[in-house]
């Protein structure tokens, strides 16, 4: 034929159609294997980002009665409220807003950052005056006093801990969100 002088030359870098047939079961195990491996390591980042499980509440409480100092005064035993008052866990929860009753015309609110860092702003009522907006690094806490209402927004649910007189609330269970949090008499 007169066309066999176009025809290209074989390559050894190209293989030929029947080795090929031959390495395809191969590369389609190859090709599941590497995709078990990303969704191994998607799966892992994916636990390894949850928050870490919370001491228990009586332990919880000391930390922060140990680590935060006390600004608040003394209440004489014949005016401290009677035991169970406070709601620990919330009355509402919207979603976005959980209320807490806590029974009490003044109390001690702690804000603690538990094992990360959490950005928090506190103010007198929602929409009021701020009286705190910062970040706390790990084990670090900050006291609030205060009578009537009092609206906390936590910027990391899932790594903070609120107070309110020695007692821990039970949060909602919304770890990297932020979340409001209002506390009422």
């Amino acid at each position: 034929s007169n066309l066999a002088g176009l025809r290209q030359p074989s390559s050894p870098w190209v293989p030929e159609p029947s080795r090929l047939r031959r390495m395809l079961p191969v590369l389609e195990r190859v090709a599941v294997v590497v995709l078990f491996i990303v969704l191994a390591v998607g799966i892992w980042d994916l636990q390894r980002s949850r928050p870490v499980k919370r001491p228990k509440a009586p332990s919880q409480a000391n930390i922060i009665s140990q680590s935060a100092p006390n600004t608040s005064p003394a209440r004489p035993p014949s005016t401290a409220p009677p035991a169970g008052s406070l709601s620990t866990t919330p009355v509402s929860d919207t979603g976005s807003l959980a209320t807490y009753a806590t029974g009490r015309a003044q109390y001690a609110v702690v804000v603690q950052a538990t094992d990360a860092e959490c950005w928090i702003q506190v103010r007198s009522a929602p929409g009021g005056p701020i009286l705190f907006q910062g970040t706390l690094p790990p084990g670090q806490s900050q006291q609030f006093p205060a009578s009537g209402t009092l609206w906390v927004r936590v910027g990391n649910l899932g790594h903070a801990t609120v107070v309110v007189d020695g007692t821990p609330l039970v949060l909602p269970n919304k770890p990297s969100f932020p979340y409001n949090v209002l506390l009422r008499t």
